[in-house]
């Protein structure tokens, strides 16, 4: 039983060592790209540490935005084609955004042109 335990530990500690996770000096960004004409985002799910910071850039030949929706967080840029916005995310929990543009949202659920970003650590 004990082995089971410290293996685990190891295992647990090599893994965030690896990617990163739990080390708040090496902070990343992750970029979402809004693309082509299906007025997605993509990724559609991000997934960071606390600190790390999102990058959306329109790469698109339309205009979109990037609003927070829910959760009791606030951001709202609009990007023409080839712009770029970032935001650093410093809490643990799940953040929603959309392009209002792109999308709606019904009975409290967003549909066309959504994302997230999940900090996880």
């Amino acid at each position: 039983m004990r082995f089971r335990v410290l293996a685990t530990a190891l295992a647990a500690t090599l893994a965030f060592s690896i990617t990163g996770i739990g080390t708040p000096a090496q902070a990343a960004t992750s970029i979402v790209r809004m693309k082509g004409t299906r007025n997605k985002f993509r990724p559609v799910h991000t997934y960071i540490a606390k600190g790390d910071k999102v990058s959306w850039r329109n790469m698109s030949r339309r205009v979109h935005d990037v609003t927070a929706y829910g959760g009791g967080w606030t951001f709202s840029k609009v990007l023409s084609p080839g712009q770029r916005t970032a935001r650093r995310f410093r809490k643990r929990r799940t953040y929603r955004y959309r392009c209002v543009r792109h999308s709606a949202i019904v009975n409290n659920r967003c549909s066309g042109m959504c994302g997230f970003v999940h900090v996880v650590a």
